[in-house]
C-alpha cells in the first residue's frame, strides 16, 4: 500500500472490524444453539441472523472501499467489484475474493428484500 491511512480512515476500519467481531460473535451461537427447522420457522431468529450477515457484509465492504480507494483514489462501482478489487491489489486471495463478492451479492438481495 501506498503511504499510511489518516486517522479517521483507520478509525473507520477498526470500528468494521469490531462490527465483524461483535456479528460473527451472535451468528456463531446462534449456529451452535439453532438447528435448520427452526431457523426456517422462526421469523425473529432469521431476523437476527440476515441481520447479522448484512452488517458483517457491510463491514467487510466498508473496510475493502476505504483500502481500494486508498490504493487507487477512487471507490469501486458495485459492491462485488470492492471484493474483486481487493484481491487486484493483493488483500485477497482470488478464491476469497470471489466468496466475498458472492457474499456482497447476497447482502444486497437480503437488504433490499
Amino acid at each position: 500500500m501506498s503511504g499510511g491511512l489518516p486517522a479517521d480512515r483507520l478509525q473507520r476500519i477498526l470500528d468494521a472490524v469490531d462490527t465483524i467481531e461483535d456479528s460473527l460473535g451472535v451468528l456463531a451461537r446462534k449456529r451452535r444453539t439453532v438447528d435448520r427447522e427452526t431457523y426456517k420457522n422462526d421469523s425473529d431468529t432469521r431476523d437476527v441472523v440476515e441481520r447479522r450477515f448484512v452488517k458483517t457484509t457491510e463491514a467487510a465492504l466498508d473496510i475493502g472501499t476505504v483500502l481500494v480507494v486508498h490504493e487507487r483514489g477512487h471507490p469501486p462501482e458495485s459492491n462485488p467489484e470492492t471484493m474483486q478489487a481487493l484481491s487486484d491489489i493483493g488483500v485477497l486471495s482470488e478464491e476469497l475474493a470471489d466468496e466475498m463478492a458472492a457474499a456482497a451479492r447476497f447482502r444486497n438481495v437480503l437488504a433490499h428484500t
